[in-house]
């Protein structure tokens, strides 16, 4: 049987806003996957050495796959491996290098290695990454960009969750908690207005005093939150 061939794809932006500034965004895989307009996941298990297994479902079909971080150096560089389990990709390697510019801003440069399970993985990559998914990662990296510079947060969201009534009853609820512990009730309704329109991969990174800082308050007035 022939060797399947692999494939190497290198893309590059000139970008405002500083390393520091876009690391939070470019690093969250999770996050840029979703808004790159994959599924949301289905499982996300840790595992031992930073590695974990996550799963979504696309047209029906299962993908799962382990992710493994190969190379962390904030906020100039990173990359990950992920092993694919199932579908026609058996292994893809990416590598985002954030380089700051002499006149300011950042060239990112993106490079994803692909390497198919089967011949329908060889059809697949150059359509799905070469193709489809270049065009979303520019478009997804030049809108962190405009974020960054326009000041917002990585929690921030414009996409509003569905709550249910009971978990509405239980937000309102806690929030009572929080206002008879002292926390000022002012902050409370911003927390239960980010909890409302927030993301699940931005609620996880959420920290009191990271709240504090983006709402120009002194941290000691959000340690309630903690």
């Amino acid at each position: 049987m022939a060797r399947l061939p692999s494939f190497h794809y290198r893309w590059e932006w000139r970008l405002r806003a500083n390393p520091e500034q876009l690391w939070e965004w470019v690093s969250d895989t999770n996050r840029f996957n979703a808004d790159t307009g994959l599924p949301a996941l289905e499982e996300n298990i840790p595992l031992e050495n930073r590695r974990r297994r996550l799963r979504f479902s696309l047209l029906g079909v299962k993908v799962e796959w382990e992710e493994t971080p190969f190379e962390w150096v904030r906020p100039f560089r990173f990359g990950v491996v992920r092993r694919y389990l199932s579908g026609p990709v058996a292994l893809m390697r990416v590598l985002a290098e954030l380089m700051p510019l002499p006149e300011g801003g950042t060239r990112l440069v993106y490079q994803v290695w692909a390497y198919p399970r089967n011949f329908l993985g060889v059809l697949a990559i150059p359509i799905q990454i070469g193709l489809i998914s270049a065009r979303r990662f520019g478009a997804v990296f030049r809108q962190y960009d405009d974020w960054v510079m326009q000041g917002k947060a990585v929690w921030d969201s414009e996409r509003p969750t569905a709550l249910t009534r009971e978990q509405r009853r239980r937000l309102r609820f806690l929030c009572r908690q929080l206002t008879d512990w002292g926390a000022d009730p002012a902050l409370v309704d911003r927390l239960a207005h980010l909890l409302e329109t927030a993301d699940d991969l931005t609620l996880m990174r959420m920290r009191p005093y990271a709240l504090a800082d983006y709402w120009g308050v002194p941290r000691k007035r959000c340690w309630n939150f903690s």
